[in-house]
């Protein structure tokens, strides 16, 4: 076994093969794979049992993330805030846009990708978002790294729903919601997550700025489908029309470009 530094009283050793003989140390931490454990060499008995703290010896240490990702430009923000708010006016849905870093040009590129939005509406009242699915790009340029994710929560407040914890669980990079679209500015929200673990993050540490939204690319409409929730469980985004066959008052609907460049 490795002893990590030999200036600790309570020696600590690494495991590094099933078959590494025992240190003789009268007591020493022993780092394995599956835990911590506190060891003990003694006249009448040798044990293992899992460490009840980490050694004081060692200084504390928290976790931590620094940004280092390019800032977002103000304009790129301000056209994917036009869509949203297209789509939760018109729709009632939300929506979804990538940014990904081009380091050749050193530009962050706005990608829309193809999305399902499932909208609810029914005698009671007008129609409310409920959920948005997207496919992932993958004829991405090579050298090009997606970084950020945005989606919209329409007139719902900004923020990290449980369901957005638990998709993006596994997506290292930026995460930004943008509520209040009635309003203007809307309200954002950015975290970010790395090996699963999220860092709150000021909204201006990582966006160059906004004024309004802005005008959009018709062809971003392209890649949106709205449906009710029943066919959006069932919807296949790599077809051209939802596989489901449930009924509801919400039928999936063409996209109308609204005449933006």
């Amino acid at each position: 076994m490795k002893r990590i530094d030999s200036s600790l009283i309570t020696p600590i050793y690494v495991k590094q093969s099933q078959d590494m003989p025992p240190p003789k140390d009268p007591v020493y931490y022993l780092l394995a794979s599956n835990n911590l454990y506190l060891c003990r060499n003694h006249a009448h008995y040798q044990s293992c049992v899992p460490a009840p703290q980490w050694p004081t010896e060692l200084a504390p240490h928290a976790m931590s993330l620094v940004s280092n990702y390019p800032p977002i430009p103000r304009e790129q923000l301000e056209r994917i805030c036009g869509f949203f708010g297209y789509m939760s006016e018109e729709f009632s849905a939300e929506a979804i846009a990538l940014l990904a870093w081009d380091p050749i040009d050193g530009q962050v590129r706005t990608i829309v990708p193809r999305q399902v939005a499932a909208v609810s509406e029914g005698s009671w009242g007008p129609s409310y978002p409920m959920a948005v699915k997207y496919q992932f790009p993958q004829d991405l340029p090579k050298h090009w790294t997606v970084f950020c994710d945005i989606h919209s929560h329409c007139e719902m407040g900004a923020y990290a729903s449980k369901t957005d914890i638990d998709d993006e669980h596994h997506f290292t990079g930026l995460h930004i919601v943008v509520g209040r679209l009635h309003l203007e500015p809307p309200e954002f929200h950015v975290e970010g997550v790395v090996d699963g673990t999220r860092f709150a993050f000021e909204w201006d540490d990582v966006v160059s700025g906004y004024q309004q939204r802005a005008i959009f690319s018709a062809e971003w409409l392209d890649q949106v489908t709205v449906t009710n929730y029943a066919k959006f469980r069932e919807f296949d985004l790599n077809a051209e029309q939802p596989t489901g066959t449930t009924e509801s008052a919400v039928e999936t609907k063409e996209i109308q470009h609204p005449g933006h460049d």
